[in-house]
């Protein structure tokens, strides 16, 4: 059997450059060299992952997994293909395979809390994360994942407590910064003012991580009525649409013309 280090270094760089196909190609060729390769087949299943193309994901990621029983990365990066595919129930049993095999790596715990949460398993979602904060404190994605959690839950100021210690080591990790401003809608005791800036500071962080491409070709003119386009999935039946028609129907119509996706 070749080496296939650098094979898989050159489709990593293919990868991590946009350039999907030429990795998808170049493993393929690998495989065929190497028929069932673990390596191979674990890096062909994020791959396809990437691409969408998830049955085959999952296949060459139980492919690997076969390879190499003991890997716990490898059952993980199964049960996330099988999330993104919908199909929980198995998702849940790579998970836990994969913490069953390595208890101190958050990685398992946090896709799992995610198909838990998808089952409305909130207590048991949230054990996962406190124990993924216990054996990785400080990581940020456990963090903001277990401030969302525990705001499920009811528990507000828990869940702000989170959020501000992972904001206090993480300054600008934007889902941190998310769930504070979330969380500090329902803070008892907080006024106006400090869930106004919970929310600009996301702003600030958001604005910051996703900065403007190009300039503007329009012609800037004082007397040109404005178009604004509001983009939500919130904005039926759900306070965010409620909330948006007292900005909407006070709006000067002869200066803005509104737009809702």
């Amino acid at each position: 059997m070749s080496d296939v280090g650098p094979k898989l270094e050159q489709a990593r760089a293919h990868f991590m450059s946009g350039r999907h196909e030429q990795a998808r190609s170049l493993l393929e060729r690998a495989l065929r060299q190497n028929p069932g390769q673990p390596e191979l087949c674990n890096a062909m299943g994020l791959v396809l992952s990437g691409m969408g193309k998830l049955d085959l994901a999952i296949y060459h990621a139980e492919r690997a997994t076969k390879g190499r029983p003991r890997d716990a990365g490898y059952w993980n990066n199964l049960g996330n293909a099988l999330a993104r595919a919908g199909r929980n129930g198995e998702a849940r049993a790579a998970f836990e395979k994969s913490i069953e095999l390595d208890t101190k790596d958050p990685a398992a715990r946090l896709g799992l809390s995610n198909v838990l949460r998808g089952s409305i398993e909130f207590s048991l979602a949230a054990q996962h994360l406190k124990a993924a904060a216990a054996t990785s404190p400080g990581d940020p994605d456990v963090s903001a994942h277990l401030s969302f959690l525990l705001l499920k839950l009811a528990r507000v100021e828990e869940a702000v407590a989170e959020a501000q210690r992972g904001i206090a080591l993480n300054p600008a990790h934007v889902e941190l910064a998310a769930a504070l401003a979330h969380a500090s809608n329902y803070m008892p005791g907080w006024s106006g003012a400090e869930v106004r800036a919970a929310h600009e500071s996301y702003g600030r962080i958001l604005e910051a991580q996703n900065p403007a491409r190009g300039e503007f070709t329009n012609v800037r003119d004082a007397g040109k009525r404005v178009k604004v386009g509001l983009l939500s999935y919130d904005l039926r039946m759900h306070p965010v649409g409620l909330f948006i028609e007292p900005v909407l129907a006070q709006r000067d119509r002869g200066r803005l013309e509104m737009v809702c996706y």
